[in-house]
């Protein structure tokens, strides 16, 4: 699927630096003009300490590619576009970082836990992870990382930063050097916080396509009998990160959402603590006492989102000529502002039972950890 590039922005845009711009890179690396190139990852174990610039994905033995093979072509658009190369390490490692500080929380796409574990080189895990979706990661976090690591690998500012890794993960998807549904599902859910001035539909394009990349791998079957337990949760993990990137957008933007209570029963359980266990185990974000908030904000924002989604239909009715015209008829009248009536009492309801529940969170010493909790609460608040 060929995603077009384009969008607007959102509420989360007031709260961490997300920018639009364009960067052209200039490097280039010749081939010895064979058909194929044969990608290969190295035999290192572990992240190793790296301070160039950037380095070929291969240097991270955990990265890679879905196609095992590269043409000559895709070759020579990837290249030169720098979609084949990483921040080196620990350039990464703080990219990494800021994306599970500021963007995760609220867009629990990915297992932390797992991420970690793979990325410390813990051979008991799935040792892999896709290079689309990491470019993705970097991306969505550009805008919240330090302007020394910004220009210390070669970027102008923030702007120059969040559009390259912008055009490098897009160009992977493009080409089909990602193939796996899962994977492109969370990549583009990621590549959703894209906006431009002169297309203002590119984060709609990229969660739509999230969305159908999520049905294909079943993510709203995710109660299915047959399937094991860590599987039916990787799915229910990834369905309702689509439900959630889809009712901050309509917030945002002011669009109709794509999934609707005709397409996806909602009387099914959103993520629960057993869903994001894993992410207590294994984090180097978050010190021991501060990980379980973020895991409550992930968790209510999907109460939320059920909340919020019959409110989000009337209105996006309302908008239609038709139901202007049901406004001349008492009784239909009556029926929609009984409707948001309810909705407003269980928002307020929600919100009450949010504020208990946020109390018995400590506060702790004002530092960054404390205040990045702040801005999550801040944030949900806003979404409320």
């Amino acid at each position: 699927m060929d995603f077009e590039q384009c969008s607007m922005t959102d509420i989360e845009t007031e709260l961490l630096r997300y920018t639009f711009a364009s960067r052209n890179n200039d490097r280039n690396h010749g081939h010895d003009g064979n058909e194929h190139l044969h990608i290969t990852t190295s035999g290192q174990e572990g992240p190793v300490e790296n301070n160039c610039a950037f380095q070929q994905y291969s240097f991270y033995p955990f990265v890679h590619l879905s196609v095992i093979e590269l043409s000559a072509r895709d070759f020579a658009s990837l290249e030169p576009a720098k979609a084949l190369q990483l921040p080196g390490q620990p350039h990464l490692e703080k990219f990494v970082k800021q994306y599970f500080r500021f963007i995760h929380p609220f867009l629990p796409v990915i297992d932390e836990g797992h991420f970690w574990q793979i990325y410390l080189g813990d051979k008991s895990q799935d040792a892999s992870f896709s290079l689309f979706v990491l470019q993705a990661m970097l991306f969505a976090t550009a805008g919240t990382v330090k302007h020394e690591t910004i220009s210390s690998l070669g970027f102008k500012n923030h702007v120059d930063a969040r559009n390259s890794f912008y055009s490098r993960a897009k160009l992977l998807v493009d080409l089909h050097v990602e193939t796996d549904p899962y994977c492109i599902a969370q990549g583009a859910l990621l590549l959703s916080h894209q906006y431009s001035l002169t297309d203002q539909h590119v984060n709609n394009v990229w969660l739509g396509g999230a969305i159908e990349y999520s049905k294909a791998c079943n993510a709203d079957h995710y109660d299915d009998p047959n399937a094991e337990v860590t599987e039916n949760s990787r799915r229910k993990r990834l369905w309702w990160s689509c439900v959630i990137r889809d009712r901050i957008l309509a917030l945002g933007v002011r669009q109709p959402i794509f999934i609707t209570p005709e397409k996806f029963d909602f009387d099914q359980e959103g993520l629960v603590p057993a869903d994001l266990e894993s992410e207590l185990k294994t984090t180097m974000v978050y010190p021991p006492g501060y990980k379980s908030t973020p895991i409550f904000w992930a968790i209510e924002i999907c109460h939320l989102a059920k909340l919020m989604t019959p409110a989000m239909i009337v209105v996006e009715k309302v908008k239609s000529l038709q139901m202007i015209e049901d406004y001349k008829k008492p009784l239909n009248l009556c029926r929609i502002l009984q409707l948001l009536l309810q909705v407003h009492a269980k928002l307020d309801e929600w919100e009450s039972s949010l504020s208990k529940a946020d109390s018995k969170f400590p506060e702790g010493p004002s530092s960054g950890h404390s205040q990045v909790v702040m801005m999550h609460k801040n944030l949900i608040y806003i979404y409320w």
